[in-house]
């Protein structure tokens, strides 16, 4: 693990001499990451939002890929279809009710395990055909979409606070494109350092 202080954002705090408030919790998409941004805007009034995407956000940010993903949280939670949120678990519930998996930790265990050997024993882990067929993936195609459709709402929130944002892992190419699209300013230098760090 990495000692407090010395992530990336600590350590580029002290160097900017500047106060930093960072959030990150495993396994969320980016429709969670932006709801929190909104939660928590107002309070904290930032000068930039600094967006760092991670390998599951794309997955994530589509029930049914991420229900073919080897990594999977399995919680009911939020996705972005259409125009709006809805609330899915991305579970192949092997015929247990959502509402036992959610009140029980051993059986929310024991089904997500069952789900990860299954997806991984089958060697149809959806991240894997995503990269080998590259963008042209019809659900990465949707997840890209979608991804921008959020990143978009997240700068609507922020008003005229600048959204900066990196990425690290192997959707570098279409983090970029989405900010592209969107003129929100892509940093790659702290993108490869980041990578260079957990590689």
């Amino acid at each position: 693990g990495i000692e407090d202080g010395a992530c990336y954002y600590d350590v580029a705090g002290r160097l900017a001499e500047c106060e930093i408030f960072a959030h990150g919790t495993c396994g969320y998409g980016t429709l969670q990451e932006g709801m929190v941004l909104e939660r928590e805007f107002d309070a904290i009034c930032p000068d930039l939002v600094l967006w760092q995407f991670c390998p599951n956000d794309f997955v994530d940010n589509v029930c049914e890929l991420e229900r073919d993903a080897a990594w999977i949280s399995g919680y009911v939670r939020p996705y972005w279809e259409g125009s709006g949120v809805v609330h899915r678990s991305s579970y192949r519930n092997f015929g247990i009710p959502v509402v036992l998996l959610r009140h029980s930790i051993l059986l929310h265990a024991g089904a997500t395990r069952l789900h990860r050997f299954l997806i991984r024993r089958s060697g149809k882990d959806v991240n894997s055909e995503i990269l080998r067929l590259g963008p042209a993936h019809p659900g990465f195609v949707r997840s890209v979409r979608v991804t921008g459709e959020l990143l978009e709402r997240a700068r609507r929130h922020t008003g005229g606070v600048p959204i900066v944002v990196f990425s690290v892992g192997p959707f570098d190419d279409a983090a970029q494109a989405i900010c592209r699209r969107l003129s929100i300013p892509y940093l790659r230098e702290p993108a490869a350092a980041v990578q260079a760090d957990l590689g």
